[in-house]
């Protein structure tokens, strides 16, 4: 499937290609063919879908979670409930310049040592460090102000 805005991603890679014009760093985007940018950028999108974010969706039907309505932001100001918010769109370029720097590697992907707290094998003990969470720390903060904090209960007055 094709990447398209509003059904699978929130930006395009021509968006994408702009924001990481003015970036450091961004070599693997700047490097990566049409087809590796559209797939980071639908894989990003599907990943921050699974967030829980403040407010409801604006229509019910609508394949991905923003737009939203009633979502404040870090600043207490009501968000346009007709676009996704530039905080989205910052963490899903950035979530999929990750994947493209992780390359082969499945870097959103459980280890499978979830359930454990150390790993012996003969002589040699392994602590297992357990990852609080699955996205990179800068995209984590990107999208801080747009998440639910209080145990998914949430009361949204119109």
């Amino acid at each position: 499937m094709a990447l398209v805005v509003g059904t699978n991603a929130y930006v395009d890679a021509d968006t994408a290609d702009t924001y990481f014009g003015d970036r450091l760093n961004a070599s693997k985007w700047s490097g990566a063919t049409a087809d590796e940018k559209d797939q980071a950028l639908v894989t990003a999108t599907l990943r921050l879908d699974q967030l829980t974010f403040k407010g409801v969706r604006t229509d019910s039907s609508q394949p991905l979670a923003w737009p939203r309505w009633g979502v404040k932001d870090e600043d207490g100001y009501l968000l346009d409930s007709d676009t996704v918010p530039d905080r989205s769109k910052r963490a899903t370029m950035e979530l999929a310049l990750s994947l493209l720097n992780a390359g082969t590697t499945d870097s959103l992907a459980d280890t499978g040592l979830e359930g454990f707290d150390s790993v012996k094998v003969g002589p040699i003990t392994v602590d297992v460090r357990h990852r609080k969470q699955s996205l990179p720390d800068h995209v984590r903060r990107e999208v801080a102000p747009l998440l639910r904090t209080n145990g998914g209960f949430e009361m949204v007055r119109g």
